[in-house]
Formats: structure tokens, sequence, C-alpha cells
């Protein structure tokens, strides 16, 4: 019997794709290299250059100095949503991102993701199926692509008008801390983030409660309780997030997220709701009063902050 560790990986099985990832981020393959060859020398723009996500401006201090990217940015305005999950995705779970991205796509919304293996890359895949450029925000510096494996997928999003962008300097290796660093980012350019299949030690429930704390809305798509690999969806649904059961039913979330006529009124009840209360509510007196989850207490109540600041 092979030795098997905690995550259910036999050693073998380990080494064999710590091997793979050290040649990804030494160099790759041969017909990697050409690839990322092709890959532009990225530019550099700063928050007072045009096409500088304006969302951005949520992050505060945590907004980078810089950002250095290959491709074109989004007009000013244009919808954006971010697909993220885990990078050892079922096939089901890649199906339902690259359906959902698809559909989305052809809407004209802009996708966001990481690049990464699994639902990054099926959702960018169904985005560029769809017809809108999607964007990826990278965690080492361009023009070099990682994971190695992904870097046709890279050129064709570039090709197809979309965009690739990181704030590490050209040349900078991915590093296990940019990751997190990178996730503050698709959440802050997004109008919702949708999670698909992730466990509780996912680098996607970072991007989902970074999500939350900034005012997104937060879908999450459940799976087999049994099986793990869903277990950090049914925590983020326990705190709030939005339970979609199908890819219509998060299209159905999204056309009701932020933005929408749906919302408006839907932030015009919370304020009466507020001025009907006498003291100043609590989060679970809010959810009573309202009858709405966590998450979308916490949107509205951004959306009111956000509101009374530009006034």
């Amino acid at each position: 019997m092979r030795p098997v560790g905690a995550s259910g990986e036999s050693r073998e099985n380990r080494q064999s794709r710590e091997n793979r990832e050290s040649r990804e981020s030494r160099g790759g393959t041969r017909e990697d290299t050409a690839i990322v060859n092709c890959i532009p020398i990225p530019k550099r723009c700063s928050p007072a250059d045009p096409g500088w996500p304006r969302a951005w401006t949520d992050l505060g201090d945590a907004e980078p100095e810089c950002l250095w990217y290959c491709g074109s940015f989004p007009d000013e305005g244009a919808p954006v949503l971010s697909i993220v999950g885990s990078r050892r995705a079922t096939t089901e779970g890649r199906v339902q991102a690259y359906e959902l991205a698809k559909e989305l796509s052809s809407m004209g919304v802009r996708i966001l993701s990481g690049l990464a293996r699994g639902i990054d890359a099926a959702a960018l895949e169904g985005a560029i199926a769809g017809g809108v450029p999607p964007m990826a925000i990278l965690g080492n510096g361009l023009p070099s692509i990682y994971p190695r494996e992904n870097s046709d997928l890279a050129l064709r999003l570039l090709k197809c008008g979309g965009l690739l962008a990181s704030e590490w300097p050209p040349g900078t290796p991915p590093k296990k801390y940019h990751f997190p660093l990178r996730n503050r980012l698709i959440s802050a350019w997004s109008q919702a983030v949708v999670v698909i299949e992730a466990t509780k030690k996912s680098g996607s429930l970072i991007t989902a409660h970074q999500a939350l704390e900034q005012g997104r809305a937060l879908i999450v798509f459940p799976g087999n309780v049994n099986a793990g690999r869903h277990s950090g969806c049914h925590a983020l649904i326990q705190e709030g997030a939005e339970l979609a059961d199908g890819v219509g039913d998060a299209l159905r979330l999204i056309r009701e997220g932020p933005g929408s006529e749906f919302e408006e009124r839907e932030l015009e009840r919370f304020i009466q709701m507020l001025r009907a209360h006498e003291s100043s509510p609590t989060l679970p007196d809010l959810q009573q009063m309202t009858g709405w989850t966590a998450s979308r207490v916490l949107r509205a109540w951004w959306r009111l902050q956000k509101l009374k600041d530009s006034t």
C-alpha cells in the first residue's frame, strides 16, 4: 500500500506535483516558453491614469500604487463579476464555472478571475466563448505566466481583447503571500463574487470574505456535504452568502445585485426601516427587521455609507 498523507495524496503524487510546480515557476516546457515570448512587455499605470479601476478606492490604504498590465481595460462603468474556486475542481464544477461565465459574458459582463487551474481557468474559457473579453489578475510579475499550463489561455485572452494585470513588477516570481494580496484586487473590482467549489482552507475564501467586507454581493454554489471539497462554500452560506442552486439561480441573483433597479428599491426600503427604528440596530436586529441574509444587509449598509459620503 502506498503511504498517504493527511490530504489523501500519496507521497509519489505529492512529489510529482511539487516537481511540476517547481519546473513551472522556473520556466516550464519549450512550448509554454514560446507562448510566453508572445506575451507583450507590460505597461505601467497608476491611480491617476485612464483605465484605473475606480472601485479600488474602496480599498483605502490597501489600494496599490501602480499596476502592470497587458491588453485593454474595460470601459468605465462596465459591469465586472469574478468567479473563483478550487484549483482541483471536479468536472461538474468546471462546467458550472464555464457555463455561468459564458452566459454572463454574452450579456455584456466582464468576467474577472485569477488564471489559476480549475475554476478560474474554466471561467475565463467560458467568458472568451461568450464574446466579452475577460480579465485576469496574477500573483507574479508579467510577462511570465503562472501556472505555465495556462499560458495558451493567457495568450488567447489577450488576442480577444482581454486584460492581464499584476501589482508585482515584471519578472517577480510567484510567492505564496502574493495570492492573498492579489485576491483583494479581484473582489474590490467586482460588483459580485461567485464561489464554486472551495474547501475551508481554499484561498477563494479570502476573496469571499473580502467581498463581504467591501460590500460586494457574494454568491456561492453548494455541493455534497460528505465530499469535503465544498466545506468552504457551506461555511460561507452559514455566514450569510447567497446560495445559488444552479447557473439559472446565480443569474437571477446577479440581476438583482449591485447597480440594478431591484437593488435601488431595496436600498430605499432599508433606509425607511432604519428611520423607523428607535435605536442603533445591530446586525441581528437588521436581519430580523428585513428578513435578509447577513450578506444582503451588509451590502445595503455599505451602499448607504457610500451614499452618505458622497453627499
